[in-house]
């Protein structure tokens, strides 16, 4: 998560809170007050400010500079606690469309977590930046990772990640090791009946940028 989290108060006006996301690149401010957390506004909400202020003026003949962030806010906030794993929180974003969520410990905003914080944690999990080669197998039910591991062992490679999930009713197992084109893991992995269906160098910078 992002500790130092920029933040709004319930009567910041609404064009001084979209000028303050517009200088710090950010897209969404947890509204605070009295140190708690009472809500978060996103940049979306605060493009909608025209309807908004139309309400607003209704109600009240205010103007745009009358029209505070409590105006536009989302109240309703869904929180996790600093201690929620990244698994669970990755599954609480995707199941409910959310691209961050408040982080709350008894009652206090200690922080906040984005889309960009579960990648980045993805990345480091996984040791994406750190080159290696990608091997895909297809597991039998009831089959072990002792081959595979005990195999990657006894040909000098070392596992940089192993990840295992099930997809159409097959279990597939990913593994990186930091051997480049790894022929005799292969031919290896295959003697010890290991099922290797993909191979992928992973090199560093594999990206490249066009226009």
């Amino acid at each position: 998560m992002t500790a130092e989290v920029t933040t709004v108060g319930p009567d910041t006006p609404a064009v001084e809170a979209l000028d303050l996301m517009i200088h710090r690149g950010i897209r969404r401010l947890p509204v605070v007050h009295d140190s708690t957390l009472v809500g978060i506004v996103t940049r979306a909400d605060l493009l909608q400010v025209p309807l908004a202020v139309r309400r607003v003026a209704a109600e009240s003949a205010g103007s745009m500079q009358d029209l505070t962030v409590k105006h536009v806010m989302a109240p309703e906030t869904i929180t996790v606690p600093p201690d929620l794993t990244i698994e669970e929180t990755a599954v609480l974003m995707r199941d409910h469309k959310i691209g961050a969520l408040p982080v709350v410990d008894h009652d206090a905003l200690v922080g906040i977590i984005t889309e960009s914080d579960i990648f980045d944690a993805l990345i480091g999990v996984l040791g994406l930046r750190s080159g290696g080669t990608r091997l895909t197998i297809r597991q039998d039910n009831g089959a072990t990772l002792e081959p595979i591991t005990k195999t990657v062992q006894e040909c000098g490679a070392r596992i940089l990640s192993l990840t295992t999930y099930r997809l159409h009713d097959t279990n597939w197992v990913v593994v990186r090791v930091d051997a480049p084109i790894p022929l005799h893991l292969i031919q290896a992995l295959v003697e010890h009946g290991v099922n290797v269906v993909h191979l992928a160098s992973l090199p560093r910078g594999r990206a490249t940028k066009t226009g």
